[in-house]
């Protein structure tokens, strides 16, 4: 007669096969479930690009930035290469980073985070727009309406629009990067209305026709700071003519111009 009673071991080795299979069996199940599932996303119309929002965009139209995306209604929502199209409008200067999200089922949310024109110069009768980090925005031909900070001393002759005037490691740039800081930080309500930077070793910024003599970048917050301080006290001196030097140590010399 055959074996009727099976040993514990055999009966266990019976019920780990039987789960084996068991697993086995719902993966495959699992996958065709997935796989059906990635097909009728890429062919359902439900998922055809309907909405196309803009948002966090201020200077640069809503209409501008799906445009340069290349996106078209009717494309299907998840066969979209959001990296070239993240390129496509970071082509655009003005444009800092995108970000891009899906709202299912059928919408593309584009997240804008702008530059700010912040300075301007002026070169053959052109205005050259740039932001705080010395990249050149735009040229113009008149800044009406601009509430932007004049500044002297740049080279534009090799200037390219979306390309930093000149290198991070240039010694103009990290004093203007300097100033952006200042002045987006500056409470006083005296205003900085130009910035000279022609020799480094000489620099002046001015309030109105008020020059303030820096001098070196050296301490350029403490001495911009003590001359702030000094028309505070003296407001007559935002309408006067003259300096006020703070490029040395010990105390300012004021001028004003009868």
């Amino acid at each position: 007669m055959g074996e009727i009673v099976k040993s514990k071991e055999d009966n266990k080795l019976i019920i780990k096969r039987r789960r084996k299979k068991a697993i086995k069996k719902a993966l495959i199940l699992f996958i065709f479930l997935i796989a059906l599932l990635i097909t009728l996303c890429f062919k359902l119309p439900i998922f055809n690009i309907k909405n196309m929002i803009v948002q966090g965009n201020k200077v640069i139209s809503s209409e501008e930035i799906i445009e340069k995306s290349e996106i078209k209604e009717g494309n299907n929502i998840f066969y979209i290469n959001t990296k070239k199209i993240v390129g496509n409008i970071k082509n655009n200067p003005y444009v800092y980073s995108v970000k891009i999200s899906r709202r299912l089922p059928n919408t593309i949310v584009f997240d804008v985070k702008e530059r700010s024109a912040f300075f301007y110069g002026i070169n053959n009768n052109k205005y050259f727009i740039i932001d705080k980090e010395s990249k050149l925005l735009e040229t113009r031909s008149e800044i009406n309406n601009m509430n932007l900070i004049h500044i002297e001393g740049l080279d534009y002759q090799n200037a390219e629009v979306g390309k930093e005037i000149f290198n991070e490691d240039d010694r103009k740039s990290k004093i203007i990067n300097i100033f952006s800081t200042l002045i987006e930080n500056n409470i006083s309500g005296i205003d900085i209305t130009s910035i000279d930077i022609k020799d480094v070793l000489a620099i002046k910024v001015y309030h109105n026709n008020m020059c303030i003599v820096i001098g070196t970048s050296d301490g350029i917050e403490e001495k911009l700071n003590k001359a702030i301080n000094i028309i505070l006290a003296k407001p007559e001196l935002s309408q006067s003519n003259g300096y006020i030097d703070v490029s040395f140590k010990g105390n300012p010399v004021v001028f004003v111009q009868q």
